[in-house]
């Protein structure tokens, strides 16, 4: 979560505190206009003290001994200062102590709360990451001690392996990588364990040695992302803004840094409530549609499928069966236009995309989001994925019931390799510019696209 956005949450909280008290001092939630100006001054030397005491340096919100030593003092900071004002206007008869007092206690117990609830959402939403990391220098050394510490499992770190490697020549660099990528792949395929490297953090001395398109090439067909760990102070012509502090290592892309952590809770908080909203919203539909597959053609309500999820492990994705029984138990076949297989109400479902309603369950499981790119059944993924450049990238991210191709017209059927390609194309400039403003888009899009018949059957 960002500073301004901790810093506004903080004011606000701070004014309801000063609400409360007044209202439990003198039994009345209507504030005087004069005791507004002890209040903001109170508030916004609140903000400012919190700022000088580090209190929003963190890059999480995570409730330590120092954390907590900052948020006294400068809320101690503030009320002084609140005070002092008094005092020099000698206007602090005027005030009632006991509402003061109370208005201090309240707004440290308040941020206090704030930050647990804050940090529980940050565990919940963001979940445990694997990492693995590549590299021989000082700074790869120190970063694998600390990713190997309590406070990485607190943040949802989980380190797997460290791939060393030596400068002497490319050929030792070369060979981590490549050790590194067939591990990526090994544990990808073992479906004993339900592990998947989500991040892969490489040092300067292996980024300065292979150029970062060499990099990406060894890993665009894996789903983990990239992380460049350079050494302090950063080498030349390195992008600083892009830089963040991750257990106090430098990195850049990692998805533990303050924004991407901060999208991630408002992602699953988004996922959760629509899903929620949806399926209550929706039910006399679901509950109609499932009398009516029952009616029109024998077999299950619901068509199970294995498919590719976050960081490329399987779940099992739901939908209303559209198909015939025998159809839907043999081996993927993509429907086409007419397709015989499909039967009279699932072509009605498929048009209008009914048939994907059952996935907001898999949203509330956890194994997919509302918007995000579709997953595609197992078989269509082997067919492309060593076709298309970084096809298994968009695996970097949860899959969606609607995605940023689907609203472009690149859905179902895909005849030749460019709609593939295309399709792909979307979904990775989702990943890269996903917002929440993105999704509400798309989520409107989709809704204007329901009722069109192309590519729909």
């Amino acid at each position: 979560m960002s500073t301004p956005y901790y810093k506004l949450l903080d004011f606000a909280l701070i004014l309801a505190a000063s609400l409360l008290a007044y209202e439990i001092r003198f039994h009345s939630t209507k504030l005087p206009l004069e005791y507004l100006i002890p209040s903001a001054i109170f508030i916004i030397s609140s903000v400012a003290s919190l700022a000088a005491t580090s209190f929003y340096n963190s890059t999480n919100s995570q409730l330590t001994s120092r954390k907590i030593f900052s948020l006294g003092s400068g809320l101690i900071i503030a009320a002084a200062i609140t005070i002092t004002y008094l005092f020099l206007t000698k206007t602090g008869a005027s005030y009632s102590r006991i509402w003061f007092t109370q208005m201090c206690v309240i707004s440290f117990i308040l941020l206090l709360v704030s930050r647990l609830v804050i940090e529980k959402l940050f565990v919940v939403s963001t979940g445990s990451k694997c990492v693995i990391l590549i590299g021989g220098n000082q700074t790869a050394k120190a970063a694998a001690e600390t990713l190997r510490g309590a406070e990485a499992l607190r943040q949802g770190i989980r380190f797997l392996k460290h791939f060393t490697s030596s400068t002497v020549s490319n050929r030792p660099i070369e060979d981590s990588v490549a050790q590194a990528q067939k591990y990526i792949s090994r544990l990808a395929v073992d479906e004993t364990r339900s592990l998947s490297v989500n991040e892969v953090w490489i040092t300067s001395d292996i980024f300065t040695e292979l150029p970062p398109s060499q990099l990406e090439l060894y890993f665009s067909d894996t789903s983990a992302t990239i992380v460049y760990v350079p050494e302090m102070p950063p080498t030349s012509g390195y992008d600083l803004s892009k830089l963040d502090f991750v257990l106090g290592i430098p990195t850049w892309n990692s998805s533990f840094r303050k924004s991407h952590k901060l999208n991630g809770m408002l992602k699953y908080v988004e996922d959760k409530l629509v899903a929620a909203a949806a399926l209550m919203l929706l039910s006399p539909v679901i509950f109609t549609v499932a009398i009516l597959i029952k009616l029109d053609s024998k077999g299950p309500v619901l068509y199970k499928q294995n498919r590719h999820g976050f960081g490329g492990k399987q779940f099992k994705i739901y939908k209303f069966r559209t198909m015939t029984e025998e159809a839907s138990s043999a081996e993927f076949k993509q429907a086409v236009k007419d397709d015989p297989r499909i039967t009279r109400i699932g072509k009605t479902l498929r048009r209008l995309s009914i048939d994907e309603l059952p996935q907001l369950l898999n949203v509330l499981n956890g194994s997919m989001s509302i918007v995000g790119p579709r997953p595609h059944p197992m078989g269509l993924n082997e067919s492309f994925r060593h076709s298309i450049d970084s096809y298994m990238q968009r695996h970097s991210v949860k899959p969606g019931i609607t995605g940023l191709a689907q609203v472009h017209g690149f859905r179902g059927e895909t005849r030749e390799k460019w709609q593939m390609e295309q399709r792909i194309s979307y979904d990775l400039e989702y990943v890269r510019n996903w917002s929440i403003a993105l999704d509400i888009w798309i989520l409107w899009r989709t809704i204007t696209h329901l009722v069109s018949k192309e590519n729909a059957y």
